[in-house]
């Protein structure tokens, strides 16, 4: 086989280095408490790890001089007590590293409220979402 054939294929996937898979794990874990309603990216500061699968609105990996990565999250929540749900997110995120075998690698976690939400708003935003969907696969013929 010459080599220009094998060089024809696909290039190989690339694989998330471990600050992404860590930034993708404390999101997901984030996310999954309740009262969180999703991740913000922000401004001043933002808050967006971007990789080679797309960008993750929330959460910012920063490598540490002990060569571990702090955590920062900026999340939009539901009314509920702040501080016990910044506890309820760390633990979350501690564990979800040392599930998918991260633990080491996970230094401080910092957890900031972008914006808390009424009920009411959350459900605004969810039909204002459903209308956007409904509007992109109208245009681009992708009914779901």
């Amino acid at each position: 086989m010459s080599s220009a054939a094998f060089m024809a294929g696909p290039p190989p996937a690339e694989e998330p280095t471990e600050r992404v898979r860590l930034a993708r794990t404390a999101l997901l874990a984030a996310l999954a408490v309740p009262g969180v309603v999703q991740g913000d990216a922000g401004g001043n500061v933002p808050r967006v790890t971007v990789d080679a699968s797309g960008r993750l609105d929330g959460v910012l990996a920063v490598a540490q001089p002990d060569g571990r990565y702090e955590i920062q999250l900026r999340l939009v929540t539901e009314l509920v007590p702040l501080i016990a749900l910044a506890e309820t997110v760390r633990g979350r995120v501690r564990s979800a590293a040392e599930r998918a075998g991260l633990g080491a690698s996970l230094g401080e976690i910092d957890v900031e409220f972008a914006d808390l939400l009424t009920a009411e708003e959350i459900l605004r935003a969810a039909e204002a979402r459903a209308a956007d969907e409904t509007r992109v696969a109208d245009e681009t013929g992708d009914a779901p």
